[in-house]
């Protein structure tokens, strides 16, 4: 599956920027994919499946892969972690996940989400953002108000 949205992000200071570009209506004919490049196992920690989450989203992963090659932040991008919300697609920089211990990492969304069913998912994709398709991970979440203060 080709990621329907490019979103591209710049790391500037705490904040992250998300620009997202539709996808061309009809793409370029392409040669017959290569084979997928071996990835390291990934999977979401929390939240589990069927959750109900306050409207700033945060997941945590774990893999056993080496976060500083693994990032849109790493020397030279090859495979890397995209995490979207629906059909936004952010590519976290290393110095936006927390590493929580072992092989687990927290990365909080930077855009609030509006209450409702959402998905979340987590997968490695290729130097040219096409996702991995047997690493995707997808938990679907109901997001409900945050309480008045």
């Amino acid at each position: 599956m080709r990621v329907p949205a490019l979103a591209l992000s710049a790391f500037l200071g705490a904040a992250t920027i998300i620009a997202v570009v539709p996808a061309r209506a009809q793409a370029p004919a392409r040669q017959a994919p290569a084979a997928a490049p071996a990835v390291p196992p990934l999977k979401i920690v929390l939240p589990r499946d069927g959750a109900e989450v306050g409207t700033q989203l945060a997941l945590v992963f774990a893999t056993p892969g080496d976060m500083s090659k693994l990032t849109m932040s790493a020397p030279v991008v090859g495979v890397h972690l995209h995490v979207a919300v629906d059909d936004t697609v952010l590519m976290p920089a290393q110095q936006q996940l927390i590493r929580l211990g072992g092989q687990r990492y927290l990365f909080v969304f930077d855009l609030p989400v509006k209450p409702g069913p959402h998905r979340i998912s987590a997968f490695w994709a290729d130097p040219a953002h096409d996702t991995i398709e047997s690493s995707v991970r997808t938990v679907r979440v109901r997001v409900t108000p945050d309480p008045a203060p």
